[in-house]
């Protein structure tokens, strides 16, 4: 593997709360009092005026209480999440993300590459041949090992919603959980063959070493059991190159043939390299296989 990246090939390369409304009610609308009522209110006991006066003055203060509470939703106080969220600072700035990737880019490129990488590599406490600079360049989607472009970078740190080393350091573990589950991991995994193509020189399929370096990082969480026969298979049987279609059913071949291949049916459009795979095991003692892959 490479010093700066997976492949063999590299080793040449806003708070403002709102105003509560000003608009308070001042008591209950004032009606002209007709003039039968003021007749009869002169007939009223004073204890009694006292009495109705204080519950008119009472019903007074609750609807304007009310009415500060009613009206528009503009006028209502914001929820405490609302004000949170408001209140709160962002979680990145794109003035960050550009000092960030400023401090990796190459002098004459507009783009990180293979030093950068390394560098960036150091400040993750990773290196470059770990798992997690394979989830990095998937999550930023990166088309090339030990390069990427502005776009990819800052794509990439929003995305992750991050702007700081801290915090790709805190993604990164989160996606490695991520891809213990099936899907996020059948994407990884077809996405690390085009990530291992040179594309500037139109590669479209992987020398057979740099097919195993790769096979051996994207299943070094979750390793078949035939991993190391099926290597074996290849540099004995001399297969210069790995397409990608051999490649995307080599996955599943792992996820549905079972560790003694008694379940593997040749009449099914497996690749016709597996059904080399397959027939030469048979052939191959138990023991044969067992002692070379002690040796291994």
């Amino acid at each position: 593997m490479g010093n700066c990246c997976v492949s063999t090939r590299n080793r040449k390369q806003l708070s403002r709360r709102p105003k509560e409304s000003t608009n308070v009610l001042n008591g209950s609308e004032k009606h002209s009092p007709s003039v039968g009522y003021i007749s009869a209110a002169k007939k009223v006991p004073s204890n009694i005026k006292k009495k109705r006066s204080s519950e008119n003055g009472s019903s007074q203060q609750k609807d304007s209480y009310q009415g500060n509470r009613g009206g528009s939703n503009s006028s209502m106080p914001l929820q405490s999440q609302d004000a949170k969220r408001l209140n709160s600072k962002p979680e990145f700035t794109e003035q960050n993300i550009d000092n960030l990737f400023t401090k990796y880019k190459d002098k004459n490129a507009d783009c990180i590459l293979a030093l950068g990488t390394e560098e960036l590599c150091q400040d993750l406490n990773l290196d470059p041949t770990e798992f997690r600079v394979l989830l990095l360049a998937w999550k930023f989607n990166v088309s090339q090992m030990c390069r990427f472009t502005r776009k990819e970078f800052f794509d990439g740190c929003k995305n992750f919603r991050v702007d700081s080393i801290a915090g790709l350091k805190s993604r990164l573990a989160t996606v490695e959980l991520e891809v213990e589950n099936k899907e996020p991991f059948r994407d990884l995994y077809r996405f690390t063959y085009g990530f291992g193509l040179d594309a500037e020189d139109g590669q479209r399929t992987l020398p057979t070493s740099e097919a195993i370096d790769l096979w051996q990082l994207v299943f070094s969480k979750n390793r078949p059991v035939f991993l190391d026969e099926w290597f074996n298979f290849l540099n004995e049987s001399q297969v210069k190159g790995i397409s990608r279609d051999t490649w995307n059913m080599f996955l599943h071949l792992t996820e549905t043939i079972t560790a003694d291949f008694s379940n593997y049916d040749e009449s099914e459009a497996w690749p016709s390299l597996f059904d080399e795979f397959v027939a030469k095991r048979f052939e191959e003692p138990a023991s044969d296989r067992q002692n070379r892959d002690d040796e291994d």
